[in-house]
């Protein structure tokens, strides 16, 4: 009897642990996105620029829509910091401003939540700044 209720009761545990997980919201993992919003516009561009995150190396990288980056990233929970962007030194006619806003907004990042293959970036007061979609070898 002892040894049944024992097994009962770890399997009661077992699944609630599981109902817990199931409903937690979605993590920064190691993925690459493409962005679609930027400080209130729809940005649609074959060189649109990427977000590529490696929480184990702490870094967020990828392209601005003219150089490459690179820059520290702190994530706790739904927060987000990033750190000066190293950026290579090619200039771009037509996509200057791009990189200047979308670098900008790196460095404006401070919440972010994730909804399937979507993520927004928020902004101290809660403005929505940038927004990407998950590139299409990630998903």
């Amino acid at each position: 009897m002892k040894l049944e209720t024992t097994i009962l009761l770890l399997l009661a545990m077992s699944s609630c642990k599981g109902q817990k997980s199931s409903t937690s919201s979605p993590v920064l993992a190691h993925d690459t996105y493409n962005v679609v919003f930027l400080f209130g516009v729809d940005y649609h561009s074959p060189k649109t620029p990427t977000l590529r995150f490696n929480i184990d190396q702490k870094k967020v990288s990828g392209f601005t829509g003219c150089n490459s980056y690179s820059a520290p990233l702190k994530v706790q929970e739904n927060r987000m910091e990033t750190g000066p962007a190293r950026v290579t030194k090619r200039y771009c006619q037509n996509h200057m401003k791009t990189e200047r806003d979308f670098l900008l907004s790196l460095r404006n990042l401070k919440t972010y939540r994730i909804e399937k293959n979507k993520i927004y970036f928020y902004n101290e007061e809660g403005n929505l700044i940038l927004k990407a979609i998950k590139s299409a070898g990630n998903e």
